[in-house]
């Protein structure tokens, strides 16, 4: 992990004291919408593939003996599965957040979360590191990219946990870091902005990236509407004082193999239309992306 940037002291709790479930979050008392939960949808296990399995946030809650769990991700792993995957009913939701738990390496700059559509044009990236960059381009090409919101001054890769949390809502994105309000920056969207399910979702960076995530995630989660990213640290990822209503959820499988990546096929279609190195390597799709398919 070049050097230990991500030794024990590098935690950053900003919790700002109480966070309970009361208070009105617009479900009726606190109840929170049921998430996209990435880090399942994708297969991501420990023991294959330069993941293995670290303590998470918060090393005690009450009522569970152990630690939080994470994953951590190093030497260029990188996950990939249809989107259709992730959102089977086909449609991604208009106003939405993105929340993860996560403590990237010191220094770097790469996309946590990526969204292509079927021709390979990515739609939606979520950056860490100094002044990360919010990707977003809706059906008609808005923003353009000189116009994606860009949270300057902001460190997302210094080490340390954080919990990072999105909402997206009409023509605005807001950043909350550590439960507090950072920024609230315009999205240039068109009025009824669209994205595709059609394509390929990757974790860990992007289809043409060298730079890759490497870190521990806790947590990565979609869910429709963007008050889910201003109660994260009610509702999805409270503080230590508090049990976890959504804790991590992946498969644990005892024997595990390090060769090879179930979830790295070629990608799709429409994306093969893009990249000439990968025409001809669609075969059967879904049951190549599936990381959760029995392997031969």
């Amino acid at each position: 992990m070049r050097g230990d940037p991500m030794g024990d002291e590098g935690m950053s709790h900003g919790w700002g004291g109480s966070h309970g479930w009361g208070g009105s979050h617009g479900w009726g008392g606190g109840v929170p919408v049921f998430p996209v939960d990435v880090l399942q949808a994708l297969g991501m296990r420990g023991g294959r593939g330069g993941v293995s399995v670290t303590a998470g946030l918060c090393p005690q809650r009450p009522g569970a003996p152990e630690p939080d769990l994470a994953f951590r991700v190093e030497n260029g792993t990188q996950l990939r599965a249809p989107t259709r995957q992730l959102f089977p009913d086909g449609s991604f939701p208009e106003d939405f957040s993105i929340v993860a738990t996560v403590r990237a390496r010191r220094g770097a700059q790469s996309f946590l979360l990526s969204m292509y559509d079927e021709r390979g044009v990515q739609q939606l990236g979520v950056e860490l590191g100094l002044s990360p960059v919010f990707l977003y381009e809706d059906q008609d090409g808005n923003p353009a990219p000189e116009r994606y919101p860009t949270f300057r001054g902001v460190n997302l890769a210094d080490g340390k946990w954080h919990r990072v949390a999105l909402a997206v809502e009409g023509t605005t994105v807001a950043l909350l870091l550590d439960c507090h309000l950072v920024a609230t920056l315009p999205l240039e969207r068109g009025p009824r902005p669209l994205l595709s399910t059609q394509g390929v979702t990757v974790f860990g960076g992007r289809l043409m990236d060298e730079e890759l995530f490497e870190g521990d995630i806790q947590q990565l989660l979609v869910v429709a509407g963007a008050e889910a990213a201003r109660s994260y640290c009610q509702l999805y990822m409270p503080g230590c004082d508090q049990p976890l209503l959504f804790p991590l959820q992946a498969p644990f499988p005892e024997e595990v193999s390090t060769q090879g990546h179930p979830w790295d096929p070629p990608t799709l279609q429409g994306c093969c239309q893009a990249w000439q190195h990968c025409r001809g390597a669609a075969g059967s799709l879904m049951s190549a992306f599936n990381p959760l398919a029995e392997q031969p």
